[in-house]
């Protein structure tokens, strides 16, 4: 811990600084820029006739068009998705079977909206999760 004196118009003040002393593990730095889009995703998104881009809107993860025009922008960046679970289990920095209880639980907590076909809720369970 450092003190760090201020000078703002003549008066001084004195503000504590700290350096975070925990890293991230390196999935969630990966999701905090923009996003990469997964095969399961792609794979998804053929399936139902769609296409995908990283979007550029903040917070999003992916634009989905159909036909050239855009349906919905799907996916906070801040939180994990199925495929990134699968990722984070392959590398082994969640224990085996944690992507897929995720994706129960996911599907539990949106299951009033996940089922409006071509909603953003049902663009994100069918392309994410």
């Amino acid at each position: 811990m450092k003190l760090k004196t201020i000078i703002l118009a003549g008066l001084v003040g004195y503000a504590i600084t700290t350096k975070p002393s925990i890293k991230p593990p390196a999935a969630i730095a990966a999701t905090r820029s923009r996003y990469r889009i997964k095969k399961y995703t792609r794979d998804r998104a053929k399936k139902i006739g769609v296409t995908v881009k990283p979007s550029n809107t903040a917070n999003y993860k992916l634009d989905v068009f159909k036909s050239g025009a855009l349906v919905g922008r799907v996916g906070d960046i801040r939180y994990f998705d199925y495929p990134t679970y699968m990722a984070m289990e392959k590398a082994g920095e969640v224990p085996a079977g944690y992507a897929k209880k995720r994706r129960k639980l996911y599907k539990k907590r949106h299951q009033k909206t996940r089922l409006k076909k071509w909603s953003r809720s049902w663009l994100s369970d069918n392309l994410l999760w």
